[in-house]
C-alpha cells in the first residue's frame, strides 16, 4: 500500500463483510483491501476544516456500532457511520467543559489543543478523547453529548498532554496515559442525578 503522505494511524475494519485497513495521513481516512491491497475509492472520510494542514492524529473504530471517530490537531473529534458514510457529529474536544466553546478549534493550534488519542468502549457507547488540555473527555457517540471530562491537576488529574486511552473490556474502566509518565484509571459513571462523571480510581506511575 502506497499512501501520499505521512500515515499517522491505522485500523482494521469490516465493512460489507469485507476487511479493511482505515489509514490516516493529513486530514483525510482512507479505507484499503486487506486482501488485495488496493483502494476502495467510495469510502473515504475527510474532516470538514478550512485549512487543509490541519492533521488527524488519532483514530478508534467502535466494529458493534459501524463507527470510526478520529481527532485532530485543532481540538477537534469527528465521528462517521462506516456503514452509510454519514458525519454523525464534529465537535471541539477542548477548553472549559462549562462553556465548551469552538471558537478554539476554528483555527490550527500550536500543538496546545491537540486531540492525541480516542477510544470507544467494548459496546460502542462511551468514546473519549484525550487531548494536550490534560483532560479525558467522554462522549456520547451517538448523540454527540459532551458527557463529562476528567478533574484538573490541582483534583488528582494528568498535568500533562493525555496521548492514550483503553477501555477494559471487563470492568468498563477507562485508562489514559500521559506525557506526566502516569497512566490514571477511571470509572465512567453516572451520579445519582444521571449526570456522568470520571471517578479517579488509581494512579500508576514511574513510567
Amino acid at each position: 500500500i502506497d499512501i501520499a503522505g505521512k500515515v499517522r494511524a491505522i485500523k482494521f475494519v469490516r465493512i460489507d463483510g469485507r476487511e479493511y485497513i482505515a489509514v490516516v495521513a493529513g486530514n483525510e481516512v482512507t479505507f484499503w483491501n486487506a486482501a488485495t491491497g488496493k483502494q476502495n475509492e467510495a469510502h473515504k472520510f475527510e474532516t470538514p476544516v478550512q485549512d487543509d494542514s490541519v492533521r488527524i492524529l488519532s483514530l478508534a473504530v467502535s466494529q458493534n456500532k459501524n463507527l470510526l471517530a478520529v481527532g485532530s490537531e485543532d481540538g477537534t473529534i469527528t465521528l462517521w457511520d462506516m456503514k452509510t458514510k454519514e458525519m454523525k457529529f464534529h465537535a471541539c474536544s477542548y477548553g472549559e467543559l462549562e462553556n465548551n466553546n469552538d471558537a478554539i478549534c476554528k483555527a490550527r493550534g500550536d500543538g496546545a489543543v491537540e486531540i492525541r488519542s480516542v477510544a470507544f468502549n467494548t459496546e460502542g457507547t462511551l468514546l473519549a478523547s484525550g487531548s494536550s488540555d490534560s483532560h479525558v473527555w467522554l462522549w456520547d457517540p451517538q448523540s454527540g453529548e459532551l458527557l463529562t471530562r476528567s478533574v484538573g491537576s490541582s483534583e488528582g488529574g494528568h498535568i500533562n498532554s493525555v496521548v492514550g486511552l483503553a477501555f477494559d473490556p471487563q470492568t468498563g474502566n477507562l485508562a489514559s496515559g500521559s506525557w506526566d509518565n502516569t497512566v490514571r484509571i477511571w470509572n465512567p459513571e453516572t451520579d445519582e442525578n444521571g449526570d456522568w462523571r470520571l471517578e479517579l480510581v488509581d494512579v500508576l506511575s514511574g513510567h
